[in-house]
């Protein structure tokens, strides 16, 4: 049996998390749900933890935000993906991710 794609969650509000989770057919396509998080610290520490192959993760955060969890997992050495989500113009922070080599491609609806 293969293993299941581990997946973090982590976005400050408890009803984008609840959505992402309840709006994604995951464990019918091979990933499970393996923690959520509201905050940057709590991400790093499920990160840690949990040891998710793929983090979907809010870009606007208060505290510590997207960007700088992009960083401290980059200096961790974590060796999964990460997917950024924002509900904002927030264009200026995808190309400091760009510019510090934390992703290398950009989709846009």
């Amino acid at each position: 049996m293969n293993r299941k794609i581990k997946v973090l969650v982590v976005d400050d509000e408890v009803l984008v998390r609840i959505g992402i989770i309840h709006a994604v057919r995951w464990e019918e396509n091979g990933f499970e749900i393996a923690g959520e998080a509201s905050d940057g610290e709590s991400c790093l520490q499920m990160a840690e933890k949990c040891r998710p192959d793929l983090i979907v993760l809010d870009i606007n955060m208060p505290g510590m935000n997207g960007i700088q969890v992009l960083h401290r997992l980059k200096e961790t050495g974590y060796p999964g993906k990460v997917i950024m989500l924002t509900c904002y113009d927030e264009f200026e922070y995808v190309r400091e991710a760009l510019r510090g080599g934390l992703c290398t491609e950009i989709q846009s609806e």
